[in-house]
């Protein structure tokens, strides 16, 4: 939540020296039918919520012990709440380390920032939840 913070005073010209914005990261783009189905799986098996209604899209992380975990992300110069549905898993190694990959975004917040189809963008992930498992 500090961090959160933090953000909000960078973006109004305050600073916050202890917690810094995190350094830019890239995100990639899920398409629109992985998107879909991994969600329903996600609801269907309880690991989110039904109601989606209060984030704006929807990420998939590295870690699966971030799934329910809200964020907030700073792409194309807008804060947008979001939380994670998916994860990298261990079958799939650590490309997205690998490549400074923060997170892949949704496909429904990618359409909402006006992303180019699935094409890498630069941004800023903030955790705003505890981990949850």
């Amino acid at each position: 939540m500090i961090a959160f913070l933090c953000a909000v005073m960078a973006l109004t010209g305050s600073i916050c020296a202890d917690h810094p914005l995190p350094d830019e990261q890239w995100f990639s783009q899920y398409d629109q039918a992985p998107t879909d189905a991994t969600l329903q799986y996600r609801q269907d098996i309880g690991d989110l919520p039904m109601d989606m209604s209060k984030y704006a899209g929807i990420i998939a992380v590295p870690s699966c012990k971030d799934i329910a975990r809200e964020a907030l992300v700073y792409i194309k110069g807008q804060w947008r709440r979001v939380i994670a549905f998916d994860c990298l898993g261990r079958d799939h190694g650590n490309w997205m380390e690998e490549l400074n990959v923060a997170a892949e975004l949704g496909y429904y917040i990618s359409q909402d920032l006006e992303l180019e189809p699935l094409r890498g963008v630069k941004g800023r992930l903030i955790w705003i939840s505890e981990n949850s498992q």
